[in-house]
């Protein structure tokens, strides 16, 4: 159970780190466009817009599917954790049967 809030914090966390840092460099700001220095001409390209709209596109899909696949780790650590409760408080339910009922299992 743990595992699985760690899991959450770390993985929606770091995701929402990456899109605030790389996520929004699809501005022309400073003479760059995504790190690279381009003339104000050659960002207004309509070959540089339709990289940037397909660069926006694969973001949103990207970060939206890595958000989805942490979240179903996380998903998978809660249900095993579940489990392992269950398992243990069944061990113990058979366990104080057996002793009281003096038989074995």
């Amino acid at each position: 159970m743990m595992m699985f809030v760690i899991f959450l914090i770390v993985n929606v966390g770091t995701i929402g780190i990456f899109y605030g840092v790389y996520g929004t460099k699809r501005k022309y700001e400073e003479g760059m466009l995504m790190g690279v220095h381009l003339p104000g001409s050659a960002a207004e390209s309509e070959e540089v817009k339709m990289l940037m709209k397909k660069y926006r596109t694969w973001t949103k899909w990207f970060y939206t599917l890595n958000l989805l696949a942490g979240i179903a780790v996380c998903g998978f650590c809660f249900w095993c954790g579940v489990y392992g409760l269950w398992r243990c408080a069944s061990e113990r339910f058979f366990y104080y049967i057996e002793r009281t009922e003096n038989c074995m299992i």
